[in-house]
């Protein structure tokens, strides 16, 4: 290069050296900025150790009172310790000034009745002398101890009703685990286990059972179960409950239809968990006890399951309900015998 871009490039050179000095010693400053700053850090998490620990010191003097539970940041805890200590050092204030008035009381009736003792002893003991001096000081002695033994008495009480309450306290709490005990004794045991279990699969029934009987009553009946006997909801009836045998003989086969429907299928669900699959259901007669609305509504319901890929056989002499079947056997008497004929639709 000529002698011009020489001096420029070595101008933008020396530019750059400057550059890099500068912020070589900016990196420098940086860097004790950063080492005095860890150091301030430290010496700063040191402070807050210390001051926990002080904290915790200051709480343990009064950890019997109860005082708040050491949570959230130093500075929360010392401001709920200092609350607390606020309003229960007024509480406590006013207890003693309560015991204080208390005990100035007991000693002014103690006065009082020292003083009444010591009027009636001057009137029937003339002042002493000699030997009854002796035994008016021996009295009074035996006074000052039996008064020393009362005040320990009241004060072993005191300790005695502290610990009858530290007891009763202990006392609730053993009850409350026995209670959970005996509680978990009673699931545990294998009848109370297997009726549990009982428990269960009747209110899932109960609760599939419902929703077709919903169906096949139009929303009249529901079912639920209760101290082991099945009873219905009338909700036209103000959603009555009563016994499940206090239904007519229509209703109690709508009743056991819904019941039978709903057991087949939980089987199903069963079968997709892995047991064996209930691939077919038999209903035996009474359907003769159905009016013609109801006994379409059962039919609808069977052909529903048997879309489903279930086999349902019925067993009826209902002919409007036999021909609603694709596939149906007839038995017709003869002389001496039965014919059996299949019949598809």
């Amino acid at each position: 290069p000529d002698a011009a871009a020489t001096a420029a490039a070595l101008a933008r050179a020396r530019a750059a050296e400057a550059a890099l000095a500068a912020a070589t010693e900016a990196e420098r400053a940086a860097r004790q900025a950063s080492e005095r700053a860890e150091g301030e850090l430290a010496g700063w998490r040191r402070r807050e150790v210390q001051a926990r620990q002080a904290y915790e010191r200051q709480r343990d003097t009064v950890a019997v009172l109860g005082p708040p539970a050491p949570d959230g940041p130093l500075a929360a805890c010392w401001d709920a310790l200092a609350s607390w200590a606020g309003t229960r050092g007024a509480h406590l204030q006013a207890e003693l000034a309560e015991a204080s008035a208390a005990a100035q009381a007991a000693q002014a009736e103690l006065d009082r009745r020292a003083a009444e003792a010591a009027v009636l002893v001057g009137r029937f003991v003339p002042a002493p002398a000699g030997a009854r001096a002796d035994a008016l000081e021996r009295g009074r002695e035996e006074l000052a101890a039996a008064q020393v033994t009362a005040e320990r008495d009241v004060d072993q009480l005191l300790a005695e009703r502290e610990r009858l309450r530290r007891l009763q306290d202990e006392v609730a709490a053993l009850r409350r685990q026995e209670a959970v005990a005996a509680e978990l004794g009673r699931l545990l045991r294998v009848d109370g286990f297997q009726r549990w279990l009982l428990e269960e699969a009747v209110a899932d029934l109960v609760a599939r059972a419902t929703v077709r009987l919903r169906e096949l009553t139009s929303g009249q009946y529901s079912l639920t179960a209760r101290r082991g006997a099945f009873e219905v909801i009338d909700h036209r009836n103000a959603d009555e409950v009563r016994d499940a045998r206090s239904l007519s003989g229509g209703e109690t086969f709508l009743t056991s239809l819904a019941l039978a429907l709903a057991l087949a299928d939980s089987a199903m669900d069963l079968a997709a968990g892995g047991s064996a699959p209930l691939e077919s259901i038999f209903l035996d007669e009474g359907f003769g006890t159905l009016d013609p609305d109801t006994l379409d509504v059962v039919a609808a319901s069977i052909e529903e399951l048997g879309a489903g890929g279930r086999m349902v056989g019925i067993v009826t002499h209902i002919r409007e309900l036999a021909e609603r079947m694709p596939t149906r056997f007839e038995v017709s008497k003869g002389p001496s015998s039965s014919r059996v004929e299949r019949v598809d639709t």
